[in-house]
């Protein structure tokens, strides 16, 4: 008797065990992924300023908090896979939790720099912040060297004005509310009239996650 009860205890236990692998592993909070991202990627912003930024995430107050490099960071916006962090006064941070297969998610990271036109990064991660070779979603130059001449301007203009772009400048922000990526495209300065219209023949261009990559 006493045997058969061993056998079933063990029975209950295996059974027991089996159910708690199965479960899903919970997605981390933005804040304990802002938390917990390696010291190296932002140096300036130690632990303890991290902490603190984090207080004032559920009050309608975005406290500055100064960093090793003697400026100011600050969360602007916080959701529960979104957080946009204002580093410093020429760089932001996106950080996107996004499906991603079988996994329970990945993190993608955009980093933007503003010197004055902006320029970005995009990095995707795993949960521990170990980095996810995917493809980078800015790579494709040819993509974003497309020119749109609107109907409002002249071939003549048209030509003249894509003669001078050489450079084309990308930077990119994700969404807040949806899985997706707004990539803009700027040229180094012209003359005000110039940017005008410039600006028309580079619109943005939205791009959606489809479970690997945008597209």
């Amino acid at each position: 008797m006493q045997q058969k009860k061993e056998k079933m205890k063990f029975k209950t236990a295996l059974l027991w065990g089996t159910f708690m692998i199965s479960l899903p592993t919970f997605s981390k909070s933005m804040v304990d992924l802002w938390l917990s991202m390696p010291i190296k990627m932002i140096p300036y912003i130690g632990h303890d300023s991290r902490l603190e930024m984090t207080k004032y995430v559920s009050t309608s107050t975005k406290k500055e908090v100064k960093h090793s490099l003697e400026g100011t960071s600050k969360i602007d916006t916080i959701t529960a896979d979104y957080l946009h962090i204002t580093l410093n006064s020429a760089v932001e941070l996106d950080i996107k939790r996004l499906p991603y297969q079988s996994d329970d998610s990945i993190i993608c990271v955009v980093q933007t720099w503003s010197a004055p036109q902006k320029e970005s990064k995009v990095c995707f991660y795993n949960q521990e912040w170990h980095p996810i070779h995917l493809t980078n979603p800015l790579s494709d130059k040819a993509k974003f060297c497309q020119l749109v001449k609107p109907d409002t301007m002249t071939q003549e203009d048209f030509t003249n004005i894509s003669q001078k772009l050489n450079v084309i400048l990308v930077s990119a922000s994700l969404s807040v509310s949806n899985q997706t990526m707004v990539v803009h495209r700027s040229v180094p300065i012209f003359s005000s009239e110039e940017n005008d219209k410039i600006k028309n023949m580079l619109p943005t261009i939205t791009m959606k996650w489809n479970g690997l990559k945008f597209e």
